[in-house]
């Protein structure tokens, strides 16, 4: 299985919009509980610090747009900022594109950006998630009861972060 990401481009919007109003995509995430249009997705998912994960693993797949993730929410002096990650195609899922794409976003991260922590929420539910998060490095920090709101239903939030020391770690073996 080859990630790669590539730079967001506002042509993805429409793309990314499809994905945030696919029900079963959306599911266990706060976005899609509204409409999303092709400038919602920009808006909420563009940005300086945001890509398409792209797959190839020798399918009909190859290459296709599997997910968007980015950093948002960048903090320059308390050099932070927040995870976001949506698979839309559904053949990526279960099959380590997410961790791949994360892990890639995290060296950016800490890498490129010289970020000290990089924080994410995801609902509890959504225990593959918070597997692939946790294969990542990250670690729970807590949790915010009832903070999220799906059809009518309320869910925990957990929150997560990773350190660059704790990244630097893991870079080593350590």
């Amino acid at each position: 299985m080859i990630v790669r990401l590539r730079p967001f481009a506002e042509s993805d919007g429409q793309l990314v919009a499809n994905w945030c109003n696919d029900p079963e995509t959306t599911a266990l995430m706060a976005t899609g509980r509204e409409w999303v249009t092709r400038q919602d997705a920009v808006g909420r998912w563009g940005g300086p610090h945001s890509f398409i994960v792209v797959a190839h693993a020798g399918s009909w797949w190859n290459d296709w747009p599997a997910g968007v993730i980015g950093l948002y929410d960048r903090e320059r002096l308390s050099e932070k900022a927040e995870l976001r990650v949506m698979l839309g195609l559904n053949e990526a899922r279960w099959r380590g594109v997410g961790t791949h794409a994360v892990q890639h976003l995290v060296d950016y991260g800490f890498g490129a950006l010289g970020l000290w922590r990089i924080y994410l929420g995801t609902a509890e539910a959504n225990v593959a998630a918070i597997r692939c998060f946790s294969k990542c490095g990250f670690q729970r920090e807590g949790v915010l009861r009832d903070d999220l709101t799906r059809d009518g239903k309320r869910f925990d939030n957990v929150r997560m972060a990773l350190l660059r020391p704790d990244w630097k770690a893991l870079q080593h073996g350590t």
